[in-house]
């Protein structure tokens, strides 16, 4: 009795597997045989075939502010209905999905294109990348890995307390928007990030999710535009110019303890010797950057620290000029002592403020970081980092 009761249920098992897999094989040779892929899914009473479309960003590798591109790494995934597709005709179908990576190359699919895309595949190392799936009610879902550099035009009028907002834009290539619709597939949660999103210099604050009709010669489209809103870490810019150029401004202050009468030389030394390392540093900084026809935060930073040197200079002048003339009255003896003095008090009043003032400044100048608060942005999704 147990060797029969064995028997029958290796026979139902193996009927089970036979019926299911003569099933997959109707399924692929209905496609292979009464299928159009190069025609579109029938809609009702003629509406447009809806495509959404949902996101999963892994990493976003670089921000490029020289190029003015951005790079991410992210699955992009697709889903329609064809009816001509569903094999759930029975109550109970043997399979209630099929999925493979060739089921691409046999049905229609949409035709999206990232409309400032520079460069971009899909990965196929070690294996083709793509999931593409049909349901029992003909359910498409493809799915895909991809590597995308976009363009990213900044505005760097902030810098290096900026936030930049970086588009990624979706739309078909072929089918204007009476005939395909792309829209969000899960609304404000379409599209989503890998937890520690870290970029190089930057960090993400969020995105939004808008759409609009792009109109061209050949009609009109429906366009999903996506936007990530990436802060710069003033971090590098502190560290490799602020502070630098600072430090020139402060050591500059020492030329007020020369005596310029006695000793002009060594303090016209000193102002020069900062010029040049504070020129030598401004240039570093504007290498980094993309050539601009406007200033910069930056830019305006470092011409107040020139007009702080400018003052040293007008000061040294002045003491220079004057002290001298007086001195040599008071050779000649026709007076010029008291002059002098008065001259001297100058440098005795620059010592005290100099410094101080500089100081007031830079704090200022550190505290006018770009505000980046979520309720700020009108629509942002905020990232949200998970430790």
């Amino acid at each position: 009795m147990v060797a029969l009761r064995d028997f029958v249920f290796a026979f139902c098992l193996l009927f089970i597997v036979a019926a299911a897999q003569r099933t997959v094989d109707d399924i692929f040779n209905n496609i292979n045989k009464n299928y159009n892929k190069n025609v579109m899914p029938p809609s009702r009473r003629g509406q447009p075939v809806m495509v959404g479309i949902t996101m999963r960003v892994l990493a976003l590798h670089k921000v490029d502010d020289v190029n003015m591109e951005f790079h991410m790494d992210m699955y992009f995934r697709q889903f329609w209905n064809d009816k001509r597709l569903a094999f759930g005709q029975s109550a109970n179908p043997p399979v209630s999905k099929i999925k493979h990576a060739s089921l691409k190359n046999l049905v229609w699919v949409p035709d999206p294109f990232f409309v400032n895309q520079k460069e971009g595949k899909v990965l196929d190392n070690p294996a083709d990348n793509t999931l593409f799936s049909i349901d029992k009610d003909g359910n498409v879902m493809y799915s895909s890995r991809q590597l995308i550099t976009t363009s990213c035009m900044m505005n760097l009028k902030k810098y290096p307390f900026d936030v930049q907002e970086c588009r990624l834009d979706i739309e078909s290539f072929s089918h204007s928007d009476e005939e395909l619709l792309y829209y969000y597939k899960e609304a404000n949660k379409t599209v989503s990030f890998q937890d520690h999103i870290d970029i190089p210099h930057f960090s993400l604050l969020g995105h939004k999710q808008t759409e609009k009709t792009a109109k061209t010669t050949t009609g009109s489209y429906k366009r999903l535009l996506i936007t990530m809103y990436i802060k710069r870490d003033p971090q590098r810019y502190m560290h490799n110019s602020a502070i630098p150029s600072a430090i020139v401004v402060l050591v500059s202050s020492i030329s007020f303890w020369i005596d310029p009468v006695t000793d002009g030389g060594s303090r016209g030394l000193v102002v020069l010797f900062c010029v040049l390392s504070l020129t030598y540093v401004y240039l570093n900084t504007a290498a980094s950057y993309l050539v601009l026809n406007y200033y910069t935060l930056s830019d305006l930073y470092f011409f107040n620290c020139y007009g702080f040197l400018l003052l040293n200079v007008l000061v040294f002048l002045l003491v220079l000029i004057i002290g001298r003339s007086a001195k040599s009255r008071e050779e000649a003896g026709r007076g010029g002592g008291n002059c002098l003095r008065k001259c001297l008090w100058l440098d005795v009043v620059f010592r005290l403020v100099f410094v101080p003032l500089f100081l007031v400044y830079f704090v200022i100048f550190v505290s006018s970081t770009t505000k980046s608060n979520h309720e700020e942005i009108e629509g942002l999704i905020p990232y949200m980092k998970h430790e």
